[in-house]
């Protein structure tokens, strides 16, 4: 699933050895983000627009995978653990409590 990107530009003719070196960057960088332990995007984000909790993965919606059994699988997409039901649904609050220090 990870190489889908690189093959689909390869096969439209957009393909080259710098997507390759790019797209291993950011798929590192979104990596280690995860497990920084620090929230990055605030809550007000995902309360002004809420479709974007599926499209982004944060810190602590995957600490939830870490510490909780049968959740939050996915890497870099809660819309795939949406789609197969194991989104944990403490997810977004707890995203909140974090992201406002409380």
């Amino acid at each position: 699933i990870m190489g889908i990107p690189l093959l689909a530009a390869a096969l439209v003719g957009w393909g080259s050895i710098s997507l390759v070196y790019i797209y291993v960057l950011v798929f590192d960088f979104l990596r280690c983000m995860g497990h920084s332990n620090v929230e990055v995007f605030p809550h007000q984000i995902f309360e002004a627009l809420p479709f974007l909790r599926y499209l982004i993965y944060t810190p602590t919606y995957h600490t939830l995978h870490h510490t909780e059994k049968d959740t939050n699988f996915c890497l870099f997409m809660p819309l795939y653990d949406l789609l197969g039901n194991t989104l944990n649904g403490k997810s977004w609050e707890l995203q909140k409590q974090i992201s406002l220090n409380v």
